[in-house]
């Protein structure tokens, strides 16, 4: 008799995350609020904390072992001009790692996995096997708590 814990995580994860904003340099407008999609989409949302350094990667999610992620959103909390750079690595893999242009606008940002500019989730499960690991940057330093992330995963 199968479960469905024996297929989750069970396929192979993408080698890319290919979207409008994988491309970097793109231009993120105040008609996206990736903070709304992770709200209508039942998301965690969490601050980034302490990044002292400009344009350095920070660890702001590390999961260990199989499991799935089906929502992954950005934005910054104030309107200080700073490009946004979010990188998804899923069991080792590098799948996703995109700076935006400046964003100047409070609650703006991106989506990388799951939901569209009117809040609403498109679940689309990206599976791993091992380990998921979601950073992030600022072109500005010394900042704490000015990007936010939003993301939504299970585990098996």
């Amino acid at each position: 008799m199968s479960t469905l814990s024996q297929f989750v995580g069970g396929t192979r994860p993408p080698a890319a995350i290919v979207n409008a904003f994988s491309t970097s340099g793109f231009t993120v407008t105040s008609v996206a609020r990736p903070d709304l999609q992770a709200t209508n989409s039942g998301a965690r949302s969490v601050l980034s904390g302490s990044m002292p350094t400009a344009a350095t990667l920070y660890t702001i999610l590390n999961i260990a072992g199989a499991g799935a992620i089906d929502f992954l959103a950005a934005w910054t909390t104030d309107a200080t001009s700073r490009t946004v750079r979010v990188q998804l690595t899923l069991d080792g893999v590098v799948v996703f790692d995109s700076t935006s242009a400046a964003i100047a606008i409070t609650l703006s940002g991106f989506t990388v996995l799951g939901g569209n500019a009117n809040g609403l989730a498109l679940l689309e499960p990206v599976n791993f096997r091992q380990s998921c690991l979601v950073r992030v940057a600022s072109s500005l330093g010394s900042e704490t708590d000015k990007l936010g992330i939003g993301y939504k995963y299970w585990t098996n």
